[in-house]
């Protein structure tokens, strides 16, 4: 995230000049100096206060320039005082050439017994070219010690300490060990340093420790410079392009409004120009906040580089504006021209949405169809994209390919829902084993009636007898109103068996046999009476089963109900979105006995965590039975919701202890585990928080664990959206 900043960052220090007239003009005045700009710039306070401390500023500046210093042979006579042990005649020599050279200190060697003089530096200077650090200070630490009074050089002392300060913010910055960079950079003086590439190695690393106030104060010590310490032009113009990274656009328009006048620096500042147009429409395409086109100018010089340049990523950034803003048609036109420059899964997604948009649903199923390799990097889209082609199957037989590219996302991502689109293609199409197959594995991601139907369903086409009874055991009490619509396939000649009395329900089954036929139905043997149970009380069970709401709740208007009608009655209110009616009817359901009761409770449960009233909720599942796959469920739901309730309350413990007791019955996803990250974080507990979001980034790409990641490893203050 880039620092805020409430007035322009580089022209807020501008105020307070000997010049008349707003700061953003003075750098735009023709008439002032530069020479008379740049000192007044350079002695400006920060524009922001600290973030993390009062007290943080940068070092004083160092001295423009040391006078020069007295040569070897002025020098001559202090030495031969010193070996006389003349020592009045050594401060007489010194104060001389003190006044004549201010800068003058005496020499380190000054009183170093000749022995330690004479000792020759070369090997030092071979280790020093050679970058070995580690070997220069062994052979510096031998000789002292085999030496009395022996001291490198001054000469070879300052640029040794300055290889191992290079050497250490390189390492730092490969490593991304932004508080070790800050650290060895906190040396440099911005003011003065030559090697610019060291303040920008500290640039990074104030800008991801978020220390706002030294990187303002480090740019701007770099860009205005006294005369005699300015940056080359071209280390000027990359300065300003890494300032687009930290300030806004406004601000580094300010900074290149200023440089525009030199013909060199302007020419190279055209991308910054065109930069700073990118990102401001970048920004307008992911708030969702900002609905409103953006004025023509604002809009203009993006579009003529992406005809000039023909950037593929320019022409997909004015595809999703002009997406966002209701012109699919346009949008479409640039994401086509980017596609075809470049093939890549977002251009792909790009031109499918905008084709969506305006109703030509075979042209982007084309699109899917034609880069489904490339969005098989989103599973999840690639999904949603070709799932219509097979929910619809009278459209027309699925290439191979297709349906390979749909299984193989759904498997990537798990997902139940798609699994259970392709079972039932796959059961309409009379492929049971296939649909079998499917139906199975979407049960076991997360089951639900229509998958257990499904299943069922396939079995029957498959005369799959113990796999039924299997299933019916499993699921039989969870789900009590689809069995009778499964059937058998009739079986081999001979085979047909009479039912016994007091037969199972399996077996009846077995005795209703059916013929297995084409299409989404299975036709009942006309042999076999309908079920008296589906008929009475005026069809209210079938026009359930029918999901015609309507017709059910009319059927059950009159008279008193018993408790299997009430609890039908509530699930027609639910799915009629009337949830405080289904409420009043799942409550006199419980009365019921058995499986009624159980499915009121559940029904109710799903009432009151729809109007989130968790410890009601949580009072039923205590009160009443209901199946372990159910209790799992709800429960998973309560403790969810008590935990961002405690979060938002900002009872960080109580979000814990509620997030404990859901993940020891079901899998934490990804943002609870976030939630239990932040709850860490605000009670002072940072390695907890530090490691769950490091273990989150290694697997997740979210904004929310970016967030996260800068909280827990910067130690700055942060909270989730």
């Amino acid at each position: 995230m880039r620092p805020f900043l409430t007035a322009t960052l580089f022209v807020t220090a501008f105020t307070g000049f000997a010049f008349a007239g707003d700061p953003v003009n003075l750098l735009v005045d023709t008439k002032s100096k530069t020479e008379e700009l740049l000192p007044a710039v350079a002695e400006q306070p920060l524009p922001l206060a600290p973030v993390l401390s009062g007290k943080e500023t940068l070092p004083e500046k160092a001295e423009t320039a040391k006078a020069a210093g007295p040569d070897k042979v002025e020098l001559a006579a202090i030495y031969y005082y010193a070996e006389q042990k003349a020592e009045a005649r050594v401060q007489a020599e010194f104060r001389r050439l003190k006044r004549k050279y201010p800068a003058f200190e005496m020499p380190a060697d000054l009183y170093m017994p000749a022995a330690a003089k004479a000792v020759d530096e070369k090997a030092l200077w071979v280790l020093y070219e050679k970058g070995d650090i580690t070997g220069a200070e062994a052979e510096m630490a031998r000789r002292t010690a085999a030496i009395a009074g022996w001291k490198p050089s001054e000469d070879f002392s300052r640029k040794f300490a300055r290889m191992k300060l290079r050497k250490s913010i390189e390492v730092a910055t490969k490593a991304r060990a932004w508080q070790a960079v800050a650290a060895a950079g906190s040396e440099l003086d911005p003011a003065t340093e030559k090697e610019p590439d060291l303040l920008w190695s500290y640039i990074d690393a104030l800008a991801a420790l978020k220390q706002t106030d030294r990187l303002a104060a480090v740019y701007r010590s770099m860009l205005f410079r006294e005369p005699q310490n300015v940056l080359a032009k071209k280390d000027i113009i990359t300065t300003i392009e890494k300032a687009t990274r930290d300030f806004s656009p406004a601000d580094v328009r300010a900074v290149v409004a200023h440089f525009s006048t030199d013909p060199v620096i302007a020419a190279g500042l055209g991308k910054v120009t065109e930069d700073l147009v990118r990102r401001n429409v970048a920004d307008f395409n992911g708030d969702d906040s900002r609905k409103d086109a953006l004025p023509t100018e604002e809009i203009a010089p993006l579009i003529e580089a992406a005809r000039r340049d023909e950037r593929p990523a320019d022409m997909s950034l004015i595809g999703w504006y002009e997406l966002k803003i209701g012109n699919p048609a346009e949008a479409g036109a640039w994401f086509r021209r980017a596609l075809s420059a470049e093939a890549n899964a977002e251009h792909a997604k790009g031109l499918y949405l905008a084709l969506v948009k305006q109703d030509r649903q075979q042209e982007a199923f084309d699109v899917a169809l034609a880069h489904r390799q490339a969005l098989a990097s989103d599973p999840v889209f690639l999904m949603n994209a070709l799932a219509e082609r097979f929910a619809k199957p009278e459209t027309g037989a699925i290439d191979p390919a297709v349906m390979q590219a749909y299984s193989e996302a759904i498997l990537a991502n798990k997902s139940a829902d798609h699994s259970e689109i392709l079972a039932w293609y796959a059961y309409n199409s009379a492929q049971y084993e296939a649909s079998r197959a499917w139906f199975t594995k979407s049960l076991g991601w997360k089951a639900s009636e229509a998958r257990v139907k499904g299943l069922a369903l396939s079995m029957a086409q498959m005369g799959d007898r113990q796999g039924l009874i299997a299933l019916y055991r499993a699921y039989g009490t969870q789900y009590p109103s689809i069995w009778d619509d499964i059937h058998l396939a009739k079986p081999g000649k001979g085979r047909k068996q009479r039912p016994k009395e007091n037969a199972s329900f399996i077996d009846r089954m077995e005795v209703g046999a059916v013929t297995p036929v084409e299409g989404n139905r299975v036709a009942r043997d006309p042999a076999v009476a309908t079920p008296q149970k589906a008929t009475i009380d005026n069809g209210y069970l079938a026009a359930f089963k029918a999901k015609r709401y309507g017709d059910c709740l009319m059927a059950l208007q009159s008279g008193a109900l018993s408790a299997d009608q009430a609890l039908i009655k509530g699930w027609c209110l639910l799915g009629l979105k009337r949830a405080s009616e289904a409420r009043s009817a799942f409550s006199q359901a419980l009365a019921g006995k058995g499986s009624t009761q159980a499915d009121a409770a559940y029904g109710l449960t799903l009432v009151l965590l729809q109007a989130k009233l968790t410890d009601d909720a949580l009072s039923v599942v205590n009160l009443y039975p209901m199946t372990e796959s159910r209790k799992r469920e709800v429960l998973s739901e309560i403790y969810w919701q008590k935990a961002r309730s405690a979060f938002d309350a900002k009872n960080f413990q109580a979000t814990l202890d509620a997030l404990n007791a859901r993940i020891a019955i079901a899998p934490e996803p990804g943002n609870l585990s976030q939630l239990r990250g932040w709850a860490h974080f605000n009670l002072g507990h940072l390695a907890e928080a530090r490691e769950i979001f490091r273990r989150l980034d290694q697997h997740m790409d979210d904004p929310g664990v970016r967030r996260g990641v800068e909280a827990t490893f910067g130690n700055v203050q942060g909270a989730p959206r």
